[in-house]
């Protein structure tokens, strides 16, 4: 036989490949992850597939903490991201989103402790919530001090400015009930409110009546 150059003449994608899984039967429906072992195989690529019933954050972090040994992490046959169980992968996910998770058996151990060596997602897959920093902004608020989940966020005094919003990193929020104490220390007589913002405000008035100020007292 000679030796030549061989094109390939097909190349299928993702989707191609799942409906080619799904018409020779070979998958499995289950509520619960399977490991590749589970199934009665010793080596290859286990593919994840799941619809996703419910709205997450937006991106979503997804624990890789049960990926034994590569994933690749596809949403509506695009992939997102490759990555192993070191990492925690973030993915923009929204509802009737399809997820799949491609795993790759790298290799076994065959010595001490670590012989009992599974592959594939040892764990179920779950979302967690990803908050990102915010601005928190006082309404008919006069001057005080502010806590959240204990934590301080320093003095508030709008009026003064030239502040309007207090920074709050996103590593203060709990992600599901927030606990915020406010002292005010002047004026109750109105209804307060507040909410958490993008953007940090500032008071360009405040700015410009304090530079006059300024200029008046030199």
């Amino acid at each position: 036989m000679a030796l030549r150059l061989v094109y390939v003449a097909q190349i299928l994608d993702l989707g191609d490949m799942l409906q080619y899984l799904e018409y020779n039967k070979m998958y499995i429906n289950s509520n619960l992850v399977k490991t590749i072992e589970e199934l009665s195989f010793d080596y290859g690529l286990m593919a994840y597939v799941t619809k996703i019933s419910f709205q997450p954050s937006s991106p979503a972090v997804i624990p890789m903490r049960g990926l034994r040994d590569r994933g690749y992490v596809y949403i509506d046959k695009e992939l997102q991201v490759i990555t192993d169980s070191v990492f925690t992968t973030m993915a923009l996910l929204q509802q009737n989103s399809t997820l799949v998770i491609v795993v790759e058996n790298q290799g076994r151990i065959c010595f001490g402790d670590g012989v009992a060596d599974c592959k594939g997602l040892l764990n179920d897959v779950k979302f967690d919530q990803l908050i990102l920093d915010a601005f928190l902004r006082l309404h008919e608020f006069t001057k005080g001090y502010l806590w959240l989940n204990r934590h301080p966020l320093k003095r508030y005094w709008p009026g003064q400015g030239p502040q309007l919003t207090l920074y709050a990193p996103g590593a203060l929020f709990r992600g599901n009930t927030e606990n915020l104490i406010i002292i005010e220390q002047e004026d109750t007589l109105r209804i307060p409110s507040f909410e958490f913002v993008k953007d940090h405000l500032m008071n360009g008035a405040a700015l410009i009546n304090r530079r006059q100020r300024c200029i008046r007292n030199n």
